[in-house]
């Protein structure tokens, strides 16, 4: 039997950023159905953090790190994430560039996995042996 890893996924919505947060959930968990279910299969649960996590989130986003203020959007992207690993969460899935730019492998107690690094390493990887 596979053991379950419990995955945490932040990310901005496309949602309208002044949408209730109870919208934001809602366009975030319609998006990611296919993901949700295909990671279920491999024995990842992807858990999308609670309504005020991801309002913090997306001010995190929106309102410091697109506006140039990392620092700011990082300490409440780690406050999140810091939240997110006490509830049993194994592992912090960056879902958006913005949080890749704040939040790096080595920040918690557990993984944080950034899409555009691992998409990085592999295309160098298969560059190199082109």
């Amino acid at each position: 039997m596979s053991r379950v890893v419990k995955c945490a996924h932040i990310q901005a919505s496309n949602a309208k950023h002044d949408g209730t947060p109870a919208e934001i959930k809602e366009a975030m968990i319609q998006k990611h159905i296919p993901l949700i279910e295909k990671a279920g299969k491999k024995g990842v649960n992807i858990v999308v953090p609670s309504t005020e996590m991801q309002g913090e989130a997306m001010a995190a986003i929106y309102d410091h790190v697109k506006a140039g203020d990392l620092q700011g959007g990082r300490e409440v992207i780690l406050r999140v994430a810091d939240e997110l690993v006490n509830n049993d969460i194994q592992a912090i899935l960056c879902g958006c560039t913005e949080v890749s730019l704040v939040l790096k492998d080595g920040d918690l107690t557990t993984p944080v996995l950034d899409p555009l690094q691992v998409l990085a390493e592999h295309a160098v990887k298969y560059a190199l042996v082109l």
